[in-house]
């Protein structure tokens, strides 16, 4: 359903089904942050929005939302060995050329990434490494990769995979292939 013009349906004091072009908010008591925001949304019961474009679920008595189908972001990046990508959080990338892709700075625990390399166009079992130039490198950012303060090559054949923050001294491991 799209609602494109202010609307109230089945309104009880201080229930809110509305939308406006600045935001959405759905809820007994659901509220915008501050008078003006831009493309802000907001759902459940006493929920205060978290300012301009954001989406809020739930208010800081919620200890569980449940969310089905994908909550990543697919994006390819694509590059040579002049170039470096920042990743960002919840994000699914499918990588291919040689370029250094740096984590998240300041990662929160249980943020993750989904990587997949396909930089080499060979796709026979006869390669077993990607040649240097089509390396990827994944920076760590100051923070530790499966334990190690070190970046994290890329230069098998198209491996895809998972990344976890979990904590210091770990950092972020790789929890599926």
């Amino acid at each position: 359903m799209i609602i494109q013009q202010p609307t109230i349906t089945a309104s009880i004091s201080g229930d809110n089904i509305k939308s406006n072009p600045q935001g959405t908010y759905i809820g007994f008591n659901a509220s915008s942050s501050i008078s003006a925001t831009v493309n802000e949304v907001v759902l459940g019961i006493n929920v205060t929005g978290s300012g301009d474009n954001t989406v809020t679920i739930g208010n800081t008595d919620t200890i569980h939302t449940e969310i089905f189908g994908s909550i990543y972001k697919h994006q390819n990046l694509i590059g040579d060995n002049t170039i470096t990508h920042n990743l960002e959080k919840f994000y699914i990338y499918t990588l291919s050329g040689s370029f250094t892709a740096s984590l998240p700075p300041s990662p929160n625990v249980g943020d993750s990434i989904k990587l997949s390399n396909f930089s080499t166009n060979n796709t026979g079992s006869d390669r077993q490494s990607v040649p240097p130039s089509e390396k990827i490198i994944i920076g760590r950012n100051g923070e530790n990769i499966m334990g190690l303060p070190q970046d994290m090559g890329l230069d098998a054949y198209a491996p895809a995979f998972e990344m976890i923050y979990t904590s210091t001294p770990k950092g972020w491991v790789i929890i599926s292939s």
